[in-house]
């Protein structure tokens, strides 16, 4: 179902004209909430603001993937599930534990 949603959402998306499109993944705004942040601003046309920068930055609080968490069996049904949508979203795959696909690497695309 996850899958479904992505692939038609980025299907709708990259038949728009690409200036209204960007990217804002959740890897890159943990990595650099306030960076991300002022790229969402400039992207969206509004001028940057340090407050609203500032406050929306400290909301970000990075989690572990709680999927991990899960029996070896249902991680490896959840990433063949959702494989389809993640390779379009981030690419190729990568190993995790226990040898299942963790999750894939990549910075996106850009639709």
């Amino acid at each position: 179902m996850w899958s479904d949603i992505i692939l038609e959402g980025c299907g709708r998306l990259a038949a728009l004209d690409p200036d209204r499109v960007t990217a804002l993944s959740y890897e890159a705004l943990t990595a650099d909430p306030r960076g991300s942040l002022r790229r969402l601003a400039a992207f969206i046309g509004v001028a940057e603001d340090q407050e609203w920068v500032s406050a929306g930055a400290a909301l970000v609080r990075p989690r572990p993937p709680r999927w991990l968490l899960l029996p070896a069996d249902q991680q490896a049904r959840l990433v063949e599930a959702c494989a389809p949508g993640m390779r379009l979203l981030y690419g190729a795959e990568k190993k995790g534990r226990r040898g299942t696909s963790a999750g894939f690497s990549g910075a996106g695309t850009r639709l």
